[in-house]
């Protein structure tokens, strides 16, 4: 057998790995994106939640941190976190304006406006801090959570 055929051999024999890894790689990208579709139906089937609710709590409490965090440090959340933009937006679609959820109480009032009682909200809030720490790593979950008092 001479070198040609050997490295043909090889290349054959590797393409369904390169396939393979291919796909895979595409997997992992549409599991990093889906986290944000994740954690709504988590938060909304554990609370009992409507997935709006649910994402417009993740929406306010976002909103809070945009609003306490440094603009670097929400960067790192925007970063790292799948769908930050559409809970903010969701959030605003509720009726959480931007801007006026600057402190906790401001945030538990703005759930209770949407529909989300005063224990559900104490539930809620550091089991979506969780979530999200989950979804972007340990460190989103330790800007998000002295946010919670």
């Amino acid at each position: 057998m001479t070198i040609r055929n050997v490295f043909l051999s090889i290349c054959l024999l590797s393409l369904p790995w390169t396939a393979q890894a291919a796909e895979l790689g595409g997997l992992m990208d549409q599991a990093k994106q889906m986290g944000g579709d994740s954690i709504v139906s988590t938060l909304g089937s554990q609370f009992g939640l409507s997935g709006d609710q649910a994402s417009g709590g993740l929406g306010g409490l976002l909103e809070l941190a945009k609003n306490s965090l440094s603009s670097e440090n929400f960067d790192r959340i925007a970063s790292a976190v799948p769908g930050v933009d559409g809970y903010l937006e969701q959030a605003q679609a509720m009726g959480l304006s931007s801007g006026s959820i600057d402190s906790l109480d401001a945030l538990k009032s703005g759930l209770g406006s949407i529909g989300i009682d005063a224990a559900t909200v104490e539930q809620f809030l550091p089991a979506a801090v969780d979530m999200l720490g989950k979804v972007g790593g340990p460190e989103i979950g330790q800007l998000l959570k002295p946010l919670l008092g």
